[in-house]
């Protein structure tokens, strides 16, 4: 802490500090009366006038919005300013919080309740921005982390199988193959050659057959495409839902996602005529299906398996396309 000097006696220092203070703050009332008596004019005005535009109207609030949004700062700045005449009571004004030296004249004219000197207020406010850096580097760093996570549970909720017991389903696309002729049982080739026995869940339904149950299988081709969705793995592979594609089945589109409102069930993609569409999701498809692409909206190519109930669309599974 330094010695506290000053270039005139203290007395009369305070004085001098004391007239200022009290004029900035007598200018100040003045100010903040003439801007409401302004406001109560203003608004009389109009509501003896019936004649006014809605521009008019609309100007009127925002200069009225305006000038009251200036007289809180005024008021604010007035609170400041009594601060500082109780600092200055107390013998404590025109002193540096910090390094205890006197603010310069100059200072306090300019902003009358600056507590810091020149030098002070400086240090402080590059302590302030850098901490401020430090925050938005940690911010920074901590939203690339959580996005990184985001985008690893999704990929996982695709690409891994489903745990046993668990809700949700697995999405497949694949070919049927005839081979297997097993009671409530389905062997699907997927598009890498893989073959994967399921059998059917009690709740099965189909999509894009006869009807929506199995009956509809018996009389479809080895090499039909289809899309089942099957909950756990390995001997428990259950099918909840067969979507047949092609022929009388579900057609197919394909597009770049414009966004996917899961909450709505609905997705909106941009076809290749330039036109964009907005299907529904089936409950499945909402819940389960590719939520890997939900952040790649504006970007990501996919096709769309869909129905087409009388021009209502209803997509039932839709993929990326490499």
């Amino acid at each position: 802490m330094s010695t506290r000097t000053s270039s005139r006696p203290a007395r009369a220092r305070s004085s001098l500090l004391r007239e200022m203070l009290l004029a900035r703050r007598q200018a100040l009332m003045a100010s903040i009366r003439e801007r409401l008596s302004s406001v109560r004019d203003d608004r009389s005005r109009a509501d003896h006038v019936t004649a006014l535009e809605d521009g008019e109207v609309c100007d009127l609030d925002v200069q009225e919005d305006i000038e009251l949004v200036l007289v809180q700062m005024q008021r604010e700045t007035l609170a400041h300013l009594d601060a500082a005449l109780k600092r200055l009571d107390d013998g404590l004004y025109g002193r540096c919080l910090d390094c205890d030296d006197e603010i310069s004249e100059s200072r306090l004219k300019a902003l009358p309740f600056a507590v810091r000197c020149l030098h002070c207020e400086e240090a402080r406010e590059s302590d302030v921005v850098r901490e401020r850096m430090r925050e938005r580097k940690s911010l920074r760093l901590a939203g690339m982390t959580i996005a990184l996570a985001l985008m690893s549970l999704n990929a996982f909720a695709q690409s891994a199988p489903p745990v046993p017991h668990a809700t949700g389903t697995i999405a497949l696309e694949g070919t049927i193959d005839q081979e297997t002729k097993a009671v409530n049982t389905l062997a699907v080739k997927t598009v890498d050659g893989t073959r994967k026995v399921f059998h059917f869940a009690k709740d099965v339904v189909v999509h894009g057959g006869k009807d929506t149950t199995t009956e509809s299988l018996k009389d479809l081709r080895e090499g039909t495409t289809v899309v089942v969705h099957y909950a756990n793995a390995g001997a428990d592979a259950a099918i909840h839902e067969i979507d047949i594609v092609g022929d009388e089945g579900l057609k197919t589109t394909e597009g770049t996602v414009v966004g996917i409102n899961r909450h709505k069930r609905e997705i909106t993609v941009r076809l290749d005529n330039a036109t964009t569409e907005v299907l529904q999701l089936s409950d499945r498809a909402a819940r389960d299906v590719g939520h890997e692409i939900d952040n790649a909206a504006g970007s990501a190519r996919i096709v769309l398996y869909y129905t087409d109930d009388s021009g209502a669309k209803v997509a039932h599974f839709f993929r990326r396309v490499k």
